[in-house]
């Protein structure tokens, strides 16, 4: 089975498509075997924590059965991330609803608007 056809578009999918577009970043590094692949949610630290675990975290549990984030908070603790490290769903999400993914070397604050 391909990544493209592990996932069924179903409202779980779409919702969580929804939190991506709002909230969430690709990122995939392709070739050898040293890829990598990871789709992360972020919000502001105190605000949005009950949203990421409330929310976010049983939507994307349901939609790609990814159980288990690891998190990570910046050195200023202004903000938070939830992040799956996935290949199946990194690339259905880049592939198939045509998300788009962010090149690795890219600041956050300069990332530009995606096709």
């Amino acid at each position: 089975m391909s990544a493209f056809s592990k996932f069924l578009l179903s409202p779980d999918v779409a919702a969580e498509t929804g939190i991506h577009i709002g909230d969430g970043g690709l990122s995939i590094k392709r070739g050898g075997p040293h890829g990598h692949y990871q789709y992360e949610v972020t919000g502001t630290a105190l605000e949005d924590q009950l949203y990421l675990i409330v929310t976010v975290m049983p939507t994307i549990s349901v939609a790609y059965d990814l159980k288990r984030p690891g998190y990570y908070i910046n050195p200023e603790q202004t903000w938070i991330s939830l992040r799956y490290q996935s290949k199946a769903v990194a690339l259905f999400k880049h592939e198939t609803p045509r998300a788009p993914k962010w090149e690795e070397e890219e600041p956050l604050d300069s990332r530009s608007v995606p096709y």
